[in-house]
This record gives C-alpha cells, sequence and structure tokens, in this order.
C-alpha cells in the first residue's frame, strides 16, 4: 500500500513537472506498470553450456539454445558466446517453457516444463559427446508428448523422471510412486488440476517424501499461472482470487517439502532443500507482489536470506539476490531493498534486471524528487538499462523515466545554483 501512495505522489510530481497533460498521461501509463510490477513480459532464462573434453570441461563456442512455449506458441533461438554463456529476457512469466540445447559433436539435452515466475532463471548445461544432431520443432514436440523419438543419445526430460529411492516410506511405497508417475505425466499435458488431484492422492498413500509435496507445487504454481494471466488479461477477479489460493496452497506445499528434504535419511534430500527454498521464496514473492499480501512479502524476505546462505557464490545466488530485493520493495523495506540490490549490481553490473530493480525502489523512496544524489543514482540506471536491455518495453520504459528525470535534475541543479 505504502509503495502504491508513493507511486502516485510521484506520478503526479511528473505531470506537474512537465506541466504537458499528454506526456504525463503517457509516462502515468507507462510508469504504473514497473512500479507495481504489472508488466506483461518480465521472465528470462539464463545460464552457461559446458561440455566434457580431453583436457576436462570447457565452454560450448555457439552452442545452440532454443526455447519453445506451446501455450500460446512461441519460439527463441539464442547462440551462446564465446565463453558457453547464453540469456534470453522478455519472456511471459507463469506459462510454461521447454529448453532444448546443442552443440558440434555434442548431445541435445531437454529440460521443462520450466514455469517462470517473473524471475530470471538461471540452468546451466553439460553437455556430452555425441553426434551434434539438432532436433526439429516438430521431433522435439514428438518426443515431449511419446517419451522419445528413437535418438539414443538425446535424453528424456528431466520432468519425465520420477526416481524416488526407498527410504523414508510412511505407507504404500509402490502405490504412491505409481500415482506420482501418473501426476507428473499430467502435469507434461498441462493437465494441472488432474495433476493436482492425483499428487493428493500419492500422499495419501505415502506422505514421506519431499519429491510428492515438490511436484504438487508445482502444479499448483502452475496452474495459478494460468489463472493470474487469465484473470488479468480479462479482469477477471474470481480467476485472480483462484490464483492467488493457489498460490498460497503451493507456499504451504512447499514448506512442508522444505521440511522433509532437510531431514530426509537419503542424500538427495539435504540437496534438494536449498533449491526448495527458493522455490518457495518465489511463490511468496508472487503473492506480495500480486495480491499486495504484505505478509507474504516478510515471508518472503526470510525464506530468500535463507536460501542466500544455500547458495553461497554463483549464478543462483545472484537470482536470490534479485528475489530478495524484489520481496523488500514489496515489504516495503524499501532500504533493504537497494543496500541488496547495490551489491548485486555491483558484483553483476550486466545484470539489467537488478539495475532496472535497484531504479525502481530509488525513484519510490524520493517520490517529490528532492534528493539530487539519489536522482543521479537513478539516472545512470535507468539509461544503463534502456542501452543495454535486450527487453524492448524494458528499453522504452527506462528510456522515458531517463528522460525525464534527465530534464528535472538539470532544473533542479540549475535551480540550486541561484
Amino acid at each position: 500500500m505504502e509503495n502504491n501512495i508513493r507511486c502516485g505522489v510521484f506520478l503526479n510530481s511528473l505531470v506537474k513537472a512537465t506541466g504537458k497533460t499528454l506526456v504525463g498521461g503517457l509516462l502515468v501509463f507507462a510508469l504504473c506498470g514497473w512500479i507495481n510490477s504489472v508488466r506483461a513480459e518480465n521472465a528470462g532464462i539464463l545460464g552457461s553450456i559446458s561440455a566434457k573434453g580431453e583436457k576436462g570441461n570447457g565452454p560450448v563456442q555457439e552452442g545452440e539454445v532454443v526455447i519453445l512455449r506451446f501455450n500460446p506458441r512461441g519460439k527463441w533461438v539464442i547462440k551462446a558466446d564465446k565463453d558457453g554463456n547464453y540469456a534470453q529476457h522478455g519472456l511471459t512469466p507463469y506459462k510454461q517453457y521447454y529448453v532444448i540445447v546443442s552443440g558440434v559433436n555434442c548431445t541435445t539435452e531437454i529440460r521443462g516444463p520450466l514455469t517462470l515466475n517473473g524471475t530470471t532463471l538461471n540452468l546451466n548445461f553439460e553437455l556430452k559427446p555425441g553426434n551434434g544432431k539438432r532436433l526439429t520443432e516438430t521431433e522435439i514436440e514428438a518426443f515431449l508428448n511419446n517419451g522419445g523419438i528413437g535418438n539414443q543419445e538425446t535424453p528424456k526430460p528431466e520432468v519425465t523422471k520420477v526416481n524416488v529411492e526407498k527410504g523414508n516410506s510412511k505407507g504404500n511405497f509402490d502405490e504412491m510412486k505409481k500415482l506420482l508417475e501418473t501426476g507428473v505425466s499430467l502435469v507434461n499435458k498441462k493437465k494441472y488440476e488432474e495433476a493436482i488431484v492425483t499428487f493428493k492422492q500419492a500422499l495419501v498413500a505415502d506422505s514421506g517424501y519431499f519429491e510428492v509435496y515438490q511436484n504438487l507445487g508445482t502444479a499448483l504454481t502452475s496452474l495459478g499461472g494460468d489463472q493470474l494471466v487469465a484473470g488479468t488479461k480479462a479482469r477477471d477477479n474470481a480467476k485472480k482470487e483462484a490464483a492467488r489460493q493457489a498460490y498460497q496452497e503451493a507456499a504451504t506445499v512447499l514448506e512442508k517439502a522444505v521440511s522433509l528434504a532437510a531431514t530426509d535419511s537419503r542424500s538427495l534430500g539435504p540437496k534438494a532443500a536449498p533449491g526448495l527454498k527458493l522455490h518457495r521464496a518465489e511463490v511468496l514473492t508472487t503473492l506480495g507482489e500480486y495480491f499486495s499480501e504484505t505478509e507474504s512479502a516478510q515471508k518472503a524476505v526470510l525464506l530468500f536470506q535463507e536460501a542466500v546462505t544455500g547458495f553461497p557464490n554463483g549464478k543462483e545466488r545472484n537470482r536470490c539476490l534479485l528475489g530478495l530485493g524484489k520481496a523488500y520493495r514489496f515489504a516495503d523495506k524499501l532500504d533493504y531493498g537497494a543496500e541488496t540490490l547495490r551489491e548485486l549490481v555491483k558484483n553483476e553490473p550486466n545484470l539489467m534486471e537488478a539495475a532496472f530493480e535497484l531504479a525502481k525502489i530509488l525513484t519510490i523512496q524520493d517520490p517529490e524528487m528532492k534528493d539530487v544524489v539519489k536522482q543521479q543514482e537513478a539516472l545512470a540506471l535507468y539509461a544503463k538499462v534502456a542501452d543495454k536491455a535486450n527487453d524492448p518495453q524494458v528499453k522504452a520504459e527506462a528510456g522515458a523515466v531517463a528522460a525525464f528525470l534527465k530534464e528535472n535534475l538539470k532544473s533542479a541543479i540549475e535551480a540550486a545554483k541561484k
């Protein structure tokens, strides 16, 4: 709520300062979108591609990354750079994506379905030696629907593998595993409601495995994402409420998954716990972001803080810090958000999403634009994002704000000299 009030003050100051109703109106239209983070496309996927060679692992130069979305259809093709890194921003959140990676003299690897929760997902690939065959979109779709297309060098998508080791059984393990496999198959077919029912039946059969709670949380998140998108587009409050309930249930379910994983007698559980905490933190951030649930955002802050400890360095840590900065904003803890994001921007100067998020916080902190130093910092960030961001919408929004702040700062500095 406090963020919305500050947003209103800032936008009013824009209109007053420009003295141009049309320009002010256009800026109000653009800025309300990013200050409240209700944007159509603000998710992404990035990572690195490496392969095993005679001298150990090394980057796959110009490896090909294909990102597919089947509903609605979308396709993005990216080439990795000389260091094996790739990035794709501007993806619509709360939709399911598949990532297909290939390289010369390497196998092809497929991962998915992946649901993006308004953040940048980090995916690293380590390819094995192979024939370098690149699959067509038809072959990929057939592979996903039928469990393979006969290419022995191409592994099945990770999501179809239900490898649950017996060890924590509290009931009928075999029945639980059968239902778990059925539920995963339903998720692959985007039949989320049926999958949710099936996963709950699996829990009745045997509630001792975090994998069931994990998959149930994923199904609830996917269902909630679809409902949120549909409700937002159609301005349907009933669908939005259904989405909120799905996300709340997902947060509760993932809390149980984290608890079970942390105390799992198998080695897999403790290894999975940090990632589960991160997933739950993102779900809670979504609740705070889209449903103005400050309490959820505060819970997300605690989870991101805990999740960061599981990733002492690397891109997963950056993902945690970005999520933590956003959660701070929606919990109205702007000073902490700015501090967190400054650390991230310092360590990752080319991470435009972090720079944009920090600029938003600085703008909200100074709605009447009286702090020249803070406005200069915000202006530098907006200008950088406008110059380097891949998403055209982000570039346009950042550029519009940068142009306004530049004019406003010029007037403020001239007034101070008098």
